[in-house]
């Protein structure tokens, strides 16, 4: 496993534990699994481009959901 696949098998995992999560909590969560924020920021950014994370507003707020389906890391290479 490279550090990359590492990072985005964790940042799936955490995503999945924490549907509706927003930005900010993420990149705390993901800094105490010893991933950087900007790896975080990077994870999420990719996920919602490539169509495996949503994002919904609320209020001013925005919740990232794994989209169903969306089973093997999101910017794992496949």
């Amino acid at each position: 496993c490279t550090p990359n696949d590492d990072s985005a098998r964790k940042l799936t995992e955490l995503l999945r534990a924490n549907p509706g999560i927003g930005f900010r909590q993420f990149g705390i969560k993901a800094n105490a699994l010893g991933v950087p924020y900007n790896k975080a920021r990077r994870f999420l950014d990719e996920g919602v481009a490539s169509g495996k994370i949503e994002v919904r507003p609320v209020g001013r707020k925005h919740t990232h959901y794994l989209r169903e389906g969306a089973t093997r890391s999101v910017d794992a290479a496949e």
